[in-house]
């Protein structure tokens, strides 16, 4: 996890606006299934989040995510384009939902998020084990 803060071009907060399924047929004729989610970027802490509109991502049983439509996440981000990909067992985003207030744009989440990727705070310090449990990954 200390990798993706200190190597991410951006670090923003984005809210899940929807999500659907895209299938392709894979060479063994099987299908693959990717979820595509239109995100909204909401709040920016560092770097350019303007151009990114999507995430990528799994819901696998090996190294998937969960992602609730209409959830706050704190993304450290190191694409580029307009897309987010996320790879199995990704430690680059966590729901903060619980931590975020619309209405004022603003989290205690978001200083940690700053020192954690200039690396002022410890990894077992970030953020607490309330958002790390929102964040695990099950083999």
């Amino acid at each position: 996890m200390r990798e993706e803060a200190t190597t991410a071009k951006a670090i923003f907060v984005f809210r899940l606006e929807s999500a659907a399924i895209q299938r392709t047929i894979n060479e063994h004729g099987t299908f693959d299934e990717v979820i595509v989610g239109q995100i909204r970027v909401v709040r920016t802490l560092e770097g350019d989040a303007a151009s990114f509109a999507k995430i990528e991502y799994s819901s696998d049983a090996c190294g998937g995510r969960r992602m609730d439509i209409g959830h706050y996440y704190l993304v450290f981000a190191d694409d580029t384009g307009d897309t987010i990909y996320t790879r199995a067992g990704d430690q680059s985003f966590f729901d903060i939902t619980r931590f975020y207030s619309p209405s004022s744009n603003d989290s205690p989440v978001f200083a940690e998020a700053l020192k954690f990727a200039d690396g002022k705070l410890r990894q077992e310090d970030f953020l607490g084990s309330h958002l790390l449990d929102s964040n695990r990954v099950f083999p």
